[in-house]
């Protein structure tokens, strides 16, 4: 019996701490079932999203999945469920992504998308939640969700912080689950737009997404 408490916790005490992986995963091999994660890649087939004509060339709907595969991938090794509302270049409706989501047993929802603005010095991310009703148990997650992700990505990839807004967007207003939409960057800004187009800070960015996911799975 002792050992069990011992166990109990070092489990506890593992998932606290802030730095690696390996606190989560030993966490929720106490778990009696693990979170179901639903990652939306943003836009896809006919709805291209926002785009970037001049050098360098982006399409919104062709990064939003690269980078929403990449977030798997580090979860998944992590041993989490996860599940995307598209991994393809296809049309999915804004309901049924949230239809998806219910269907699917999930826990919680981040969608990805990119940004732009008429003034073209607007850079950062920013993070999304809808606010169904002060103080609600699920505008209360899903603020602390936005939260722990846009503080692991700043940190992680040394982007500007825009904040955590309150955002009426069908994929978050229409949600059951705690639901998030970040926005990773902006096309209209030329400097942030470089580095978008950057695998390397396309990876960056996703590791830093999939570990604000577990910060907060942990939290």
């Amino acid at each position: 019996m002792k050992w069990i408490v011992i166990l109990l916790c070092f489990l506890l005490s593992s998932c606290a701490h802030r730095g690696g992986w390996e606190r989560a995963s030993s966490a929720r091999q106490g778990q009696k079932q693990s979170p179901v994660i639903i990652l939306d890649p943003g836009h896809g087939g006919t709805s291209p999203g926002t785009k970037r004509n001049a050098a360098p060339v982006i399409v919104e709907k062709n990064l939003t999945l690269e980078c929403a595969l990449k977030v798997r991938d580090y979860l998944q090794k992590r041993g989490y469920i996860v599940r995307l509302t598209r991994t393809k270049d296809e049309d999915v409706s804004l309901h049924k992504r949230v239809d998806l989501a219910h269907q699917w047993g999930g826990t919680f929802f981040v969608s990805i998308h990119f940004n732009h603005a008429p003034n073209p010095r607007a850079h950062g991310i920013e993070i999304f939640y809808y606010n169904k009703s002060q103080g609600s148990p699920l505008t209360t997650q899903s603020k602390k969700l936005a939260t722990t992700i846009l503080d692991s990505v700043v940190a992680g990839t040394k982007a500007k912080s825009r904040g955590v807004r309150e955002g009426d967007y069908c994929v978050l207003r229409e949600n059951r689950l705690p639901a998030v939409l970040i926005e990773g960057g902006f096309f209209s800004n030329a400097a942030e737009a470089k580095k978008l187009a950057t695998p390397r800070y396309i990876d960056s960015l996703a590791q830093s997404i999939a570990e604000g996911i577990d910060r907060f799975v942990c939290s």
